[in-house]
């Protein structure tokens, strides 16, 4: 996990092809009771699966763009090279791109 360019979110990514936004505050003011298996069940604020039926992607690493751009790299399980844009980035393109084939 890493913090992502919003301070207010926590960013996951899996070998399942999803990318999940945490809220912080949800996390750090989640209460939770030692008695209970299951303590808090805390739902993602986004989420976007980068798999479709064409092209499958299995994310093995994501690395954040240049400093004035939104967007993340994402390498996967199967060699490709993806970029996926930030929520909120433009909405005009497509959230995520694979770059190589």
């Amino acid at each position: 996990m890493a913090l992502s360019d919003d301070t207010n979110s926590v960013v996951s990514a899996g070998a399942d092809g999803w990318v999940r936004y945490w809220d912080t505050k949800s996390i750090v003011n989640a209460e939770i009771d030692t008695d209970v298996s299951i303590d808090y069940v805390l739902e993602p604020k986004f989420e976007f699966g980068i798999t479709n039926p064409e092209v499958g992607c299995s994310i093995r690493w994501m690395l954040y763009g240049a400093a004035n751009e939104s967007h993340y790299f994402i390498r996967d399980s199967f060699g490709k090279l993806w970029k996926l844009l930030v929520p909120g980035a433009d909405v005009n393109q497509l959230p995520a791109a694979c770059l190589s084939a």
